[in-house]
């Protein structure tokens, strides 16, 4: 099968289906139901077809089951459906970087400039992927994120990939999820990077960073930032 590169620059395209743009009525959703559409919109941006099929998975369960939840729910307009051509991410199993407060700072440049240098990619690959639907994200007081373009498409996998080993290694935290701190498309970033946090009672208990994907000045503020509060925060 071939790709046309040239795709890849362009915007992600939505998939037609006979879905209205307000849901008829309000669902009486089930657990997992529930669960995709609040990761969806509160957890993380978004999440390829195969890592959400996983998450449901994860969550007990089968693979035909999450099929026929995700197209349930896109049917009935509670879920946006998108396909591009993209770089597909490689990520480490952990976290490079882990850091707690009272501990002596990383070297975050000489780290970063390791990870640029490491392979970031396993090749392009046709994605289909999941936003909550612009009624979805309301209803949670979440911003639509399916505005995206491919540029952001392979960072934004690579948060799905670390809320997934999350929900595999810490199930009890992924509910605590919070991706508001990851701008939308044409929001300004602002001065710390994109992360992902992890809130108890409201208050950050973890940081989530893409190490590669942060600028020095940016990490170097996030430190400062972390350290200031006293929250842990990971590099990944």
């Amino acid at each position: 099968m071939s790709i046309d590169v040239q795709s890849a620059v362009s915007i992600a395209t939505a998939e037609p289906v006979n879905q209205q743009i307000k849901p008829e009525s309000i669902d009486i959703w089930n657990e997992a139901e529930f669960c995709i559409l609040h990761t969806l919109s509160v957890r993380i941006p978004f999440m390829s077809e195969l890592q959400a099929i996983h998450s449901l998975k994860v969550a007990g369960h089968a693979h035909a089951a999450g099929v026929s939840c995700l197209n349930r729910l896109r049917e009935n307009g509670w879920l946006s459906r998108f396909r591009c051509v993209a770089n597909w991410p490689s990520m480490s199993e952990q976290a490079i970087v882990s850091w707690s407060p009272g501990h002596p700072k990383p070297d975050l440049g000489h780290e970063r400039t390791i990870a640029r240098q490491s392979p970031h990619s396993s090749g392009l690959r046709n994605i289909r992927f999941y936003v909550a639907s612009r009624w979805t994200a309301n209803l949670f007081g979440s911003s639509y994120r399916g505005t995206v373009s491919t540029e952001l498409v392979t960072p934004w996998l690579k948060w799905a990939q670390v809320y997934l080993r999350l929900l595999g290694e810490s199930p009890e935290l992924a509910p605590d999820c919070n991706c508001r701190t990851i701008p939308c498309p044409g929001e300004k970033i602002g001065n710390l990077p994109p992360y992902l946090s992890i809130n108890r009672d409201g208050v950050p208990s973890r940081v989530i960073a893409i190490l590669r994907e942060s600028s020095a000045a940016r990490l170097d503020a996030l430190h400062d930032y972390c350290e200031q509060h006293s929250i842990p925060y990971q590099l990944w």
